[in-house]
């Protein structure tokens, strides 16, 4: 399976615009991993189709040190968080477990929120 990789095209803030080729552009509430150089990967999410095979999406993280045409990857699924054990219980996740180095199941975070609603 080919990756889905699209460019950088404008930074404000937290929002982050991306140009993918034509006919290719990520679902919405997908997760986009944009890597940096000497720091850790920005994940952010599609939240709109803004035309001209661009996605507007919102960080998870600071965008400082993002540029124009820094590539970013479609992940092809949603923002995923880790869980313990079962989805069946509802409970916070400590900030320190996030990171690349927990050994937790993952969980959708769009899926978890579904049985609240």
């Amino acid at each position: 399976m080919s990756q889905n990789i699209g460019k950088v095209v404008e930074i404000i803030g937290p929002v982050v615009d991306i140009q993918f080729s034509q006919n290719n552009l990520p679902d919405l509430l997908t997760a986009i991993e944009i890597e940096r150089p000497n720091e850790e990967n920005l994940i952010v999410e599609v939240e709109q189709d803004i035309g001209a095979d661009r996605v507007r999406c919102i960080a998870m993280g600071s965008t400082d040190g993002l540029v124009r045409g820094m590539d970013a990857i479609d992940t092809k699924k949603p923002i995923q968080a880790p869980a313990q054990n079962s989805p069946v219980k509802a409970r916070s996740v400590p900030l320190s477990c996030v990171t690349r180095y927990c050994s937790a199941v993952s969980l959708s975070l769009i899926d978890s929120a579904a049985g609240f609603l």
